[in-house]
């Protein structure tokens, strides 16, 4: 470990430590940096809160291989939701927009091979995935 990384942990465990008041996260690693003798604080930004992800979607894509119809179920209810379906090539076969935790596509007319699908929420891709047509 580098000196400038001994002391971007030492600044992060004395900021964590010391969060009360009403300094701004800045102004805090500023002095925090002059308490450990630093002369340039070299670490990143540290955040002013704890974000946490929404929970993640898993999609189940059934029957595999598929013959006619693929069906998706996912493990949460999902609103504006699409599912795209694409070739080897990124060709955009279908797009079936739904609401709910199941929906369904066709896939009769597509030739055998390889697909991929992506499953979006509100325009925010929450899931990926492969698929096989006999």
């Amino acid at each position: 470990m580098l000196p400038g990384q001994v002391q971007c942990v030492q600044t992060a465990v004395l900021w964590a430590r010391d969060t009360a008041g009403p300094l701004s996260s800045v102004e805090k690693l500023k002095l925090i940096d002059d308490r450990i003798g630093g002369g340039s604080l070299d670490c990143p930004a540290f955040p002013d809160g704890i974000s946490f992800p929404e929970e993640i979607i898993q999609a189940t894509a059934f029957p595999l291989p598929v013959t006619d119809h693929l069906s998706f179920s996912f493990n949460k209810y999902i609103t504006s939701g699409t599912v795209k379906v694409y070739d080897m090539h990124g060709k955009l076969m279908a797009t079936q927009k739904f609401t709910g935790d199941r929906t369904r596509i066709s896939c009769s007319n597509y030739s055998p091979g390889i697909y991929f699908y992506k499953v979006s929420q509100k325009d925010n891709p929450v899931a990926t995935g492969k698929i096989i047509k006999e």
